[in-house]
């Protein structure tokens, strides 16, 4: 069962990547013809449904080769970790045609290219992105408490944290290689460089805010499941956002304003959305026992204040006899 749900969770990571790559692609480059929006039609569905056999079954056979389990017992390979994860995310890449055509011909909408409007964006990437924070922060917190919990300082988190990162946090390092590279206008040799330099960037700045985070849930145990339910999942949620901010300060302008434009409003969207899961959270969790205490605690006041009220009376009954 825990499987299946880090499945769910990578497998809606990398739908929103691949929303947020294939609207990269769109508003990266004005070039109608571009190469890089060839795939991203309608009408090349099975081009993309056969380049995602390809990937998936590359990825499959090169886990059965090296003997490869995503989420088996121990440890992974770090390294082929990554080359798994980069072969899934461009798999789900060429998807977005297919995905295209189905929802066109469920809803009619009669789009013939990907680009996703301010509803789609919600749907298809900020949702599944906040869902993907909840699973993600509970497995920084399960790390911070067991295969990460002996390591007591940021210094050896960031040094060493690196290998013990699980399979889903390498989908999400890969996915800003490709975010990266997306995000440039021109793919002469001044981009790709720019591109490499917000790639390695991005991907050690998100690596530093994930061992934050996991050092600041380490002192919760499992009696503060509560807190860590609440924190946990809005901090993963901020981390992608800034590591946004830098992907955009670092491209520059090998971007162009749509591009940068398009960056900001998403990471909008995610302070949003996670400033909203701060505030239904803290209701639903700490609502009700600061009720009951707070009734609790007027009901103990009341019955002092009657036992008073008797006691007062008692003692004026017992002077009236005594006079």
């Amino acid at each position: 069962m825990a499987g299946d749900f880090r499945w769910i969770s990578v497998g809606l990571f990398i739908v929103s990547i691949a929303g947020i790559a294939g609207n990269l692609q769109q508003v990266s480059t004005a070039k109608q013809n571009s190469w890089r929006k060839w795939l991203l039609r309608k009408e090349r569905a099975w081009a993309g449904l056969g380049l995602a056999t390809v990937f998936g079954a590359t990825a499959w056979i090169l886990s059965r080769t090296v003997g490869f389990a995503p989420f088996g017992p121990g440890l992974v390979n770090p390294w082929i970790a990554l080359i798994v994860a980069g072969l899934l995310v461009v798999g789900g890449y060429c998807l977005l045609p297919a995905a295209l055509a189905i929802y066109d011909w469920l809803a009619k909408p009669k789009y013939t290219e990907v680009n996703y409007g301010q509803t789609h964006v919600q749907w298809l990437i900020v949702v599944p992105l906040l869902v993907c924070s909840f699973f993600f922060g509970a497995i920084l917190w399960d790390l911070s408490d067991n295969v990460l919990g002996g390591r007591t300082t940021y210094g050896e988190l960031f040094l060493g944290a690196w290998r013990d990162w699980p399979f889903p946090l390498s989908v999400v390092f890969v996915s800003l290689w490709g975010l990266a590279f997306c995000s440039i206008e021109q793919w002469k040799v001044k981009g790709p460089a720019v591109a490499l330099i917000a790639a390695v960037g991005s991907v050690v700045v998100l690596h530093a805010l994930l061992c934050a985070i996991v050092l600041l849930l380490q002192p919760w145990s499992i009696e503060s499941t509560a807190h860590a339910f609440v924190a946990a999942p809005v901090m993963v949620l901020y981390a992608f956002s800034l590591t946004i901010v830098v992907l955009i300060g670092l491209v520059g302008r090998q971007s162009l304003e749509g591009v940068r434009e398009w960056w900001s409003r998403l990471g909008a969207w995610l302070i949003i959305y996670g400033a909203a899961w701060v505030i239904v959270t803290v209701v639903a969790v700490y609502g009700p026992p600061l009720v009951v205490e707070r009734l609790t605690r007027s009901r103990f006041q009341e019955t002092q204040l009657s036992s008073g009220v008797v006691e007062t009376g008692c003692d004026k009954l017992a002077a009236c006899r005594t006079i």
